[in-house]
């Protein structure tokens, strides 16, 4: 296994779905990553046996992006309570969708949190601190760290993102890409541009790869925002697609969704520990197979301190250019 650790079930097949239009599915983790979550006991355990535990999981809303709620919350407690089972445990899962960030990050200092699903530019909004660590990452067609490409038509003169000033443009927003926003706000933002609509006469933000690319590729639309796997398999699914657009501006490769664990406070020390080595052997269980399968879920890393490189350097120089257009404004006002 590499050092990344990757873990990967049905790569393109699921990449399909996503791009094609299927349901939307829950985020990488939602399911997988509880039902590894205690150490493995005898499976024929009596059921009067079992330990009551209670499992309170944090989701912020990128999490659920083009999700039905209900269906992912019943779902994701059905498995959690029957990988329990087996493991000796009767788990009740408490599970809350944050819609404001601070308010999971005043949770996670209160240490009321056990597992946190989070995309990588809330994670440093929040800095949620010692107690509650990455320690896994999502996989995209094999990569933990994907680039956004902003995507222009071939015979469009357009050679730079100043060059769109007035045009529509389509963003990708899903669970799986949430730093494109993010991404094109920065290079706005470089641009001496502190608000998006001001600079484009139309904005759509879409969940869909189809939805952002096929806009462009029919002339309905200037120009999209993707990342560089959905452009590629929309590419390989038709190759007009790659003939008849190209790559105007590409971002540096970032991570998105992280799994965080709480470091203490568990009932036994053991079962944090026995949930990350499980975690390490999902792509050789055959429920964690089924199961990424089922959620169009592509697979985990193990998660390391580079992974965030990017995403904190473009934090901070979207933080300093806003700051620099603030203070400019701030000038000019009387």
């Amino acid at each position: 296994m590499s050092s990344y650790q990757i873990m990967s079930i049905g790569t393109k097949r699921n990449a399909r779905s996503r791009i094609a239009g299927a349901p939307a599915q829950c985020s990488v983790a939602t399911i997988a990553l509880l039902i590894m979550l205690l150490p493995r006991v005898n499976a024929q355990s009596p059921k009067t046996d079992l330990i009551p535990i209670v499992l309170r999981v944090g989701f912020t809303r990128s999490s659920f992006l083009g999700v039905n709620r209900a269906d992912a919350k019943a779902a994701f407690k059905i498995f959690a309570r029957k990988m329990g089972e087996k493991r000796g445990y009767d788990i009740t899962p408490e599970i809350h969708i944050f819609e404001d960030v601070a308010a999971l990050g005043a949770e996670i200092r209160r240490g009321s949190q056990d597992l946190v699903i989070v995309d990588s530019w809330d994670y440093l909004t929040i800095s949620p601190g010692t107690n509650m660590p990455v320690e896994f990452t999502a996989v995209e067609q094999g990569v933990v760290e994907e680039p956004y490409m902003l995507l222009v038509p071939s015979n469009s003169l357009a050679l730079g993102m100043k060059d769109l000033k007035g045009g529509h443009i389509v963003v990708l927003n899903s669970s799986s890409a949430t730093a494109a926003r993010h991404w094109l706000r920065t290079e706005l933002l470089a641009l001496g541009v502190p608000d998006e609509h001001s600079f484009f006469t139309r904005i759509d933000v879409k969940e869909k790869v189809s939805q952002v690319v096929l806009p462009v590729f029919f002339g309905r639309a200037d120009a999209c925002v993707v990342d560089r796997s959905g452009f590629e398999i929309m590419a390989e699914m038709n190759p007009q697609v790659a003939k008849r657009l190209r790559v105007a501006v590409e971002s540096h490769p970032f991570a998105d969704t992280l799994a965080c664990i709480k470091a203490h406070g568990w009932d036994e020390p053991s079962q944090r520990i026995e949930l990350i080595s499980a975690m390490d052997e999902l792509d050789e269980d055959p429920a964690g197979q089924q199961i990424m399968k089922l959620f169009k879920f592509d697979g985990m890393a193990r998660f390391e301190e580079g992974h965030l490189d990017t995403v904190r350097d473009l934090r901070r120089r979207h933080d300093m250019l806003a700051a620099r257009i603030h203070e400019r404004g701030e000038e000019r006002t009387p």
